[in-house]
């Protein structure tokens, strides 16, 4: 009749799994580590909201929970992947989680899902989460200075400036282009404060074997380019300035140049 019972029973309460304490273990790309000025060497942090690291960190997440566990099932909801950490198969701390991360790429995201000795599973599932920050290339702050759009096949271009990066400087160059030709680079040194005094010479080049020949009527596309030490992808990353059209002129061409240009200025000058 629905009437039975079942008695003496008694329910037990206990927390549900939760995380405490989580730490990262460090390890930056070897191109960003400076042991002389101790910059980005291997450190343990402790993760937070708004956790940022640059891509490429080996990172070991080490996360302590609140009570024994049994096994942890930590989902990628990016790649779609779960890995299940059998904490008695591990060894050691019944509350101790350990994942290896071998190079974070992008953002990371990561759910937890907690299975303690008791039998209760942690739902929602705990959410970790990392921000990647992007090697970026090179910012090319360097303009020619102290010519205008024409130059004789003796000419020198200076350039003067700074380029600057995020991490640092590998070379830096003119990248020449000789109407429809390749590009040639010339490069040049940059300062450890990223400060840029070069010059280009064409006369100096064009003595040296192999060098470039400038000739009258040539077209040249001029552009002050850098790259870093950035190894993670199959290129370092490459920045450029602004591009530069010059023409080739005779030496007697660009006197005629200058003269109706001071000649322009002269008449501005009267007028005014």
């Amino acid at each position: 009749g629905y009437d039975h019972r079942v008695r003496d029973y008694r329910l037990q309460v206990v927390p549900s799994p939760s995380i405490v304490e989580t730490k990262l273990d460090c390890a930056f790309p070897h191109y960003m580590v400076d042991e002389n000025l101790s910059l980005w060497l291997p450190r343990t942090m402790d993760l937070a909201s708004g956790t940022q690291l640059p891509n490429g960190t080996k990172i070991t997440i080490r996360a302590r929970s609140n009570k024994d566990l049994a096994k942890v099932d930590i989902r990628d909801p990016q790649s779609q992947q779960t890995t299940v950490y059998d904490v008695a198969q591990a060894g050691g701390d019944p509350r101790h989680i350990e994942y290896l991360v071998a190079s974070l790429q992008g953002n990371l995201t990561l759910e937890l899902t907690l299975h303690d000795t008791d039998g209760v599973v942690s739902d929602p599932p705990l959410r970790l989460f990392i921000a990647g920050i992007e090697d970026q290339p090179p910012a090319v702050a360097a303009t020619l200075c102290g010519i205008g759009t024409a130059i004789t096949p003796d000419a020198v271009i200076p350039a003067q400036g700074k380029i600057t990066d995020d991490y640092d400087v590998d070379t830096s160059w003119f990248d020449i282009v000789v109407n429809d030709g390749a590009p040639r680079p010339f490069p040049f040194d940059v300062a450890e404060t990223g400060q840029v005094s070069a010059e280009l010479d064409f006369r100096a080049q064009r003595a040296a074997a192999g060098g470039l020949e400038l000739k009258p009527q040539d077209k040249l596309a001029v552009t002050l380019m850098a790259s870093d030490k950035c190894d993670l992808a199959a290129a370092p990353n490459v920045g450029s300035g602004d591009r530069y059209q010059l023409d080739g002129v005779t030496p007697d061409e660009l006197l005629a140049m200058l003269e109706r240009r001071e000649l322009g200025l002269r008449r501005r000058v009267e007028q005014i």
